[in-house]
């Protein structure tokens, strides 16, 4: 996938429960794709790549769960839950 694939995938029509879930799990993964980019440039280290989805995975879940309070956030968690 490539910048523009993303940003339209992003921007597709979706429900407001996907659509949010999706920008979740976006923002989610860049970091530790750029983290895991320097680690490689910088280190010569390589992460697992289950290791990268378990963080990008963490991150996601704490999103969610510090905002389980809001109405619309409520159901995202078991949304990703399905998804994982």
């Amino acid at each position: 996938m490539n910048w523009t694939k993303l940003l339209s995938w992003i921007k597709e029509p979706a429900s407001g429960n996907v659509s949010i879930l999706k920008k979740i799990a976006t923002q989610s993964t860049l970091y530790p794709i750029w983290r895991q980019r320097n680690n490689i440039l910088h280190n010569l280290v390589l992460i697992p790549p289950n290791t990268v989805f378990r963080i990008i995975d963490r991150e996601v879940r704490n999103i969610l769960l510090g905002r389980r309070d809001r109405r619309k956030y409520n159901t995202l968690l078991s949304s990703w839950l399905q998804f994982t």
